[in-house]
Order: structure tokens, then sequence, then C-alpha cells
């Protein structure tokens, strides 16, 4: 929704990221995804957010809010499936809109009809010649294109080497395409999407990755402020990286003071890195409920209250 916003505005923006596999790329979950509904035979099914997310990504102008409705009424994961298009409510169906509920059956209908025995990389080709089209994309889809090449690349490796490797199916051979690129199994030469970023752009990025980065901005953008995710650390109680380190007594048991303790001191180093970073000012955004419509308190937001006016 942030950078649909930046597209309507006509503002230039940029991603920076540290990206560890190609299966981190919606683009890629996207075409996964259409892959594994022409092929249900495959037995993999994508959940309800990977479907919601490859609409919004194939039908240009389809927000999150409306792909999410599509993916409620229509899709069945247990199948995995798309339903007709008259199996949406009309008050359902007025809401998505019916240029955009009509490219979402006819998504649906070719994905039905397809040549299932094709092979991988035939498939990708033909969905791109579909989801380029004028109505589906009224600009050129260089992303799209790239993930596409990328892709069949990859199948094409697969299948010339499907036998030597006991793949002995077109189904054996779609699961372990699907399987090998998820499980992060495939990464070569992972495709660089879109046009080059724009070095004046707004930069979007995730916390540690631009503190990695070490970019310094004018005025930084703070995103749901009032989430605990500011003040979150990894659940894993049996790799818990404080506990392994050798500085720490083994002898102690780990206890929810101590767990409160550290993510208080990783929130303060946060701040201060990003403040370090930041020349103009920081804007604070958020919002009073979470997507699941519960209130968002979290420890940043608080600390903050005399900042943004709450104390």
């Amino acid at each position: 929704m942030l950078t649909q916003a930046f597209q309507e505005m006509g503002l230039p923006y940029y991603f920076l990221r540290r990206r560890s596999s190609p299966r981190d790329e919606p683009r890629i979950r996207a075409w996964l995804t259409w892959l594994a509904l022409a092929h249900p035979d495959w037995d993999w099914h994508p959940t309800d957010y990977d479907t919601a997310e490859a609409l919004t990504l194939s039908i240009a102008g389809l927000d999150p809010a409306r792909a999410e409705l599509i993916t409620e009424w229509l899709y069945r994961p247990e199948t995995p499936e798309l339903l007709p298009l008259d199996s949406m409510p009309d008050r359902i169906r007025e809401r998505v809109g019916a240029d955009m509920a009509g490219l979402a059956e006819e998504l649906r209908l070719w994905l039905a009809e397809c040549d299932a025995n094709a092979p991988i990389e035939q498939f990708l080709y033909d969905l791109f010649q579909l989801l380029s089209q004028y109505r589906f994309h009224p600009e050129p889809d260089t992303a799209g294109a790239a993930v596409c090449d990328w892709l069949m690349q990859q199948a094409v490796r697969l299948r010339q080497s499907a036998a030597a490797i006991g793949l002995e199916t077109p189904a054996a051979v779609g699961r372990t395409f699907i399987d090998g690129i998820n499980q992060g199994l495939v990464t070569a030469n992972p495709p660089d999407l879109g046009e080059p970023p724009d070095p004046d752009g707004i930069m979007i990025s995730t916390i540690y990755g631009y503190l990695l980065a070490g970019e310094p901005a004018q005025v930084q953008v703070w995103l749901e402020t009032a989430a605990t995710g500011w003040w979150d650390i990894p659940n894993q109680p049996l790799s818990n990286a404080f506990v392994l380190a050798q500085s720490y007594d083994g002898e102690r048991p780990w206890t929810i003071a101590d767990d409160g303790l550290i993510r208080n001191r990783l929130l303060s180093h946060i701040i201060r890195g990003l403040t370090a970073r930041c020349s103009g000012g920081v804007v604070l955004a958020s919002s009073d409920l979470d997507r699941r419509g519960v209130r968002q308190d979290g420890p940043l937001w608080r600390a903050l209250g005399t900042a943004v006016g709450g104390g």
C-alpha cells in the first residue's frame, strides 16, 4: 500500500534491503502461487496471504484490501483452487469493482484451462504473456519480466537434470521446483527487479537493514511506532543468542526480567542508531489499531508519549 501511494503521487522510491534468497521477493512468490494453482496435483497449497499478494501484484490497481476480499470469498487453500466469480455475493463484487473482479475471473479461467502437462518454463512464458497485456498492466512490467526470465532459467536447468536426480514425473519436477525456491535451495543469480533505484528517491527499509547499511538521511519516517515489533526479539528459546554467549553464566536461568531488560536495551540502541543517522528530523507514524483490529500501545510509543503529545 505504501509503494502504491508513492506511485500514485509520482514520488520516486527504492528499497534498501539485504536479500538473502529469491523466495523473499514478493513477485517470485506470486508466480509460484499461480504455478501451484494451475497444478493442484503437485500438492502445494499457497496460503490466503500468498494468493492475495499474487492478485495484488498481477492486476495493476488492485489494492491489498480488495485482493483480500477476492481471496476470502473465492480461494480454497485445501484444494487449492479459485472458485468462479459467481460464487461471490453481489455486494462483495461491488466492493471489489466490476473491472477488478473481471480480471481475477479471467486469470482464474486461464489457470483452469492452461496445459498442465506443458514444461514449467512454457507455463511461465504463457502466463507472462497474459499478465503483461494492457488490461492487467497498463505500464510495461519490467519487474515481472525479470522474475519470469529468472524462473524460466531455473526451470530449464531443473528439467534438464530431472532424470539424473530421480525426478520421473512432471509433478515431481514441479514440487521440487517450488520447494527448492521456498526452502532457499535455489539462489543462483536472483533477478534485479524493476528499474535502477533513484538515488534521490524515498528509501524504504527495515530497521536493521537501514542500520547495517549506515545510510544517512535528512528526514526519517518511523512506521507503526505503536507496534510491539520495535521491541520484539526472535522467539528462539533453544538458541537464545544471549544465553549462548560466552559471557553469560550458564548456571543462571534466563528469566522474564532478563528478557525485558534485553528488549529495552536493544530498543535503546536502535533509537540511538537511527537518530545518529538523521540530520533533519523524525516523523512518527502509527495507527491506533493493528491489522487485526487490536489496539496498539507498544513500549516505544509509550516512551515517546511526551513527543507525540501523550503525556
